[in-house]
Order: structure tokens, then sequence, then C-alpha cells
């Protein structure tokens, strides 16, 4: 069996020192900045102090990668709904308050990504959502939110 030359595994050595590669991940969109858990898991922050671009935007905390255009639409998507619907609730928010997005996986083409969301008041050390939520859990009882 001959193998091609693209397969052949060759004996040696790995210099010291950072990989270099020759595919370079793409920069994230502006007003995203990539952080690493102390787990190891990657997070993304868009933070709306920094961004003037959207009026009333809330900082978006997600684990979805932003450099991939379809969590980018799916993100903006999401947000867009969140602000839209305090907006119309006329709801005040707390002075330091994030938006967490989870872009849950598409079903189909069509389907494209639907997210879930809470808030969280980093000053209280709370999260709620911005719709009534009704549980026969004790322990999301409206006092433990």
């Amino acid at each position: 069996m001959v193998l091609a030359a693209s397969t052949v595994i060759k004996r040696g050595t790995i210099p010291a020192g950072p990989l270099h590669f020759n595919n370079p991940v793409p920069t994230l969109p502006e007003g995203w900045v990539e952080y690493t858990h102390l787990e190891g898991k990657l997070y993304y922050v868009r933070d709306a102090s920094k961004s003037n671009a959207i009026q009333g935007a809330l900082t978006i905390v997600t684990d979805s990668n932003p450099r991939n255009k379809r969590n980018l639409l799916g993100l903006e998507s999401v947000h867009h709904q969140v602000v839209e619907a305090i907006k119309e609730q006329n709801m005040r928010l707390p002075e330091n308050v994030q938006l967490f997005i989870q872009l849950y996986p598409e079903q189909d083409e069509s389907w494209g990504h639907v997210g879930g969301y809470y808030l969280a008041d980093l000053d209280n050390q709370s999260v709620f959502w911005y719709v009534h939520y009704a549980t026969t859990y004790p322990f999301l009882s409206q006092s433990s939110l």
C-alpha cells in the first residue's frame, strides 16, 4: 500500500513555543470580546456601554460564537426581541443588568436559531425575565427571584 505524501507522518521534534496555524481565527465582530471562563470554556460579551450603535441596547453575554454569522444573527434577533418587549411593557431595568443568551441548535434550515435568555441584575446577584413565569417549583418562587 502506497500512502499519499499528505498522509505520511514523519518522526520529529515539535519545537517549544506557540503553534502557528495556516488558518488564523477570524476576528470578532466589532464590539465583541472573547473571554475564557475559569473552567476553560469560551464565552463572549458585547458591552452595551461601549457601543452607541443600538438605542436601548443591553450588554450581551453568551457562549455562542458571534464569529459565526448565523450565531450573530440569532444573538441580535433575541436581543432585539427582548429590548422591544421591555420597551413595550415600559419596564424599568436595574442599573447594572446583562442579557444572557443561549442559542439552541437549529432544527432545520427553515427554523433557524431559537434562543433562550435571562436577565442578570449584577448588583443584587439575581436573575429575572421580562414576562411573568408560573412555576410549581418552590425554589423558583417570586421571593427567590
